[in-house]
């Protein structure tokens, strides 16, 4: 039986990341880069373990633990039985320790955000992540995640994760007819806090107060902490003349309006506290 050749397929790739392990300060990600290298007969895959800072997300090391070339037969026209193929190792480390790798950073096992959670963040190339009206990440940072080469392909958020030591968000970009490049951003530990306090936050809170500065409105929840044994919370949101305004928040607030116990908070507080949305909230203060 005579063999036909085939033209060369176009070339193909994508780009996955996982998420290994998070520690006080670094994170670690398996990144795997697939090419069909333009070709029927063989294909490449690159593993890398990357060690990224918590602080400002730069790589603090990579390491190639593999570089293999997948070799398959000619096919010989009977579709029944699968082309053999053969493995080729380029490259392969042998000096990283996966018992240093977790102690360092140990296993991480993040959760998806509900529907619900997920809903409160916004994304877009333009104008990069926020969180309610709290700025995460810029563009300009995501551009840099994937390089010029992909500058002319716009992102988007394909998933929010979270666990006790952070909250991960995956950034994907779909090339047209040639592949997928994926990013896993995990949160520094600041803004960690900040969208753990807005995942708990509900759509309505009681507000017992405006102040010009977060130390006014510190010391104010402070007093009423005392006068009520309960805390409260220090929200921060944009102000007339784009001016920021720091509120004094119930922590309590759903419990406190669905028990219909605000008369009495008042009442212990001696204070006046109106329902508001919380849309618009910003940056989150935990009151000592």
């Amino acid at each position: 039986m005579a063999l036909v050749a085939k033209a060369s397929p176009d070339f193909q790739f994508s780009v996955e990341e996982r998420l290994i392990g998070v520690g006080d300060s670094s994170w670690i990600v398996l990144r795997t880069e697939d090419s069909n290298m333009s070709s029927y007969y063989r294909s490449s895959r690159k593993t890398f373990l990357e060690e990224r800072s918590r602080t400002d997300g730069k790589t603090i090391k990579s390491t190639l633990l593999l570089d293999t070339i997948t070799h398959t037969a000619v096919d010989s026209g009977d579709s029944s039985l699968p082309a053999p193929a053969s493995q080729e190792t380029i490259a392969k480390d042998r000096e990283i320790s996966l018992a240093d790798v977790i102690e360092r950073c140990p296993l991480a096992s993040p959760v998806d955000l509900d529907q619900k959670q997920f809903a409160l963040l916004s994304a877009s190339p333009s104008s990069g992540v926020r969180i309610r009206s709290l700025y995460l990440i810029s563009p300009n940072y995501i551009a840099d995640l994937f390089g010029e080469q992909l500058a002319q392909v716009d992102w988007k958020l394909a998933a929010a994760m979270e666990d006790h030591h952070a909250v991960y968000l995956r950034f994907v970009k779909e090339i047209e007819e040639v592949g997928s490049v994926s990013r896993i951003v995990c949160l520094s530990p600041a803004l960690t806090e900040q969208v753990k306090a807005h995942l708990q936050l509900p759509e309505i809170c009681l507000q017992a107060g405006i102040f010009d500065t977060k130390d006014e409105a510190i010391n104010s929840a402070k007093e009423l902490k005392k006068k009520a044994n309960r805390p409260f919370q220090v929200w921060s949101r944009m102000g007339p003349y784009l001016k920021p305004v720091w509120m004094l928040i119930d922590s309590y607030s759903s419990d406190t309006i669905s028990d219909n116990k605000v008369d009495s908070l008042e009442t212990e507080t001696d204070a006046h506290f109106i329902a508001v949305p919380s849309r618009y909230f910003e940056e989150y203060t935990a009151v000592p």
